[in-house]
């Protein structure tokens, strides 16, 4: 229930190669391709029935690689590992390796720029995510993005584990393990304002974002938490990899640097 997260290919831009006011060729934009670790965190703050408000930091773990030519090249990416943290311990929330392993790999153009400068900028548009349920059969439903119910003919067995929707498991006091059943989608466009190095750091800016929990192990958490992306805390970070590098490898810490920790995330006030 507090995993919401947060989890996106857009049309090519020329490059600048020309720096503005001098007339003279800016040296060419960064050749990104290779092998690299991606980690999107996406903060939002929850309002949860039963359990009250918290901060949720979702941390998810990508193997990714770069290829094509530098100026139009294009980010590959797979899901590793979703790691939801939460900075009140009201309940724990885990993500089944299943959920992770049904998310879609993305392939995400870079669209590159410079400035006055010269210095390289991108943005990668990681286009909506539907979990849990199929766009191609959505009915849409007035003023919602998901389907409301189990029963919409959208409504996927996201992990075929039985159940509808994708399932997440929420360890809460006094309640053991409840399995949760939801349907979200989530729009993240990434946004590097120094695309240059073997480390590259920028926001993960949340766009359309809708979450809807249509079952439940217990029937007191059949329930739906007001969520409220926060953009200005959410972030990404991608680094150089050796060759080869695995999803085993990277959760080992392979290329981790420093990650955000739930007490470095701000509460709403």
């Amino acid at each position: 229930m507090a995993t919401r997260a947060a989890l996106l290919s857009a049309g090519l831009a020329t490059a600048t190669l020309v720096t503005p006011g001098t007339g003279h060729a800016a040296s060419g934009p960064p050749d990104l391709a290779g092998d690299w670790r991606l980690d999107l965190y996406v903060v939002s703050h929850a309002r949860i029935p039963v359990l009250g408000t918290t901060t949720i930091l979702a941390r998810t773990i990508f193997q990714a690689t770069v290829d094509g030519e530098p100026g139009s090249q294009v980010l590959h990416t797979r899901p590793c590992k979703l790691q939801p943290q939460t900075t009140r311990p009201i309940a724990t929330t885990t993500v089944p390796q299943a959920f992770v392993d049904n998310l879609p790999r993305k392939h995400v153009p870079l669209v590159m720029s410079t400035d006055a400068s010269g210095r390289w900028s991108f943005v990668g548009d990681m286009q909506p995510q539907d979990v849990g349920w199929t766009r191609a059969r959505h009915q849409p439903v007035p003023d919602a993005l998901v389907p409301q119910d189990a029963d919409h003919p959208a409504v996927l067995d996201f992990e075929r584990d039985g159940h509808p929707g994708a399932t997440i498991h929420l360890d809460a006091p006094l309640f053991g393990d409840i399995e949760i059943y939801v349907v979200q989608t989530a729009h993240t466009v990434l946004s590097a304002s120094d695309a240059e190095g073997d480390v590259i750091e920028g926001r993960a800016n949340p766009r359309d974002f809708a979450q809807r929990t249509i079952g439940a192990s217990n029937r007191l958490f059949i329930s739906n938490p007001d969520i409220e992306l926060d953009a200005g805390q959410s972030r990404f970070r991608l680094a150089r990899v050796p060759a080869g590098t695995t999803c085993a490898a990277l959760e080992r810490g392979e290329g981790a640097g420093t990650p955000l920790r739930p007490e470095d995330v701000r509460p709403r006030d």
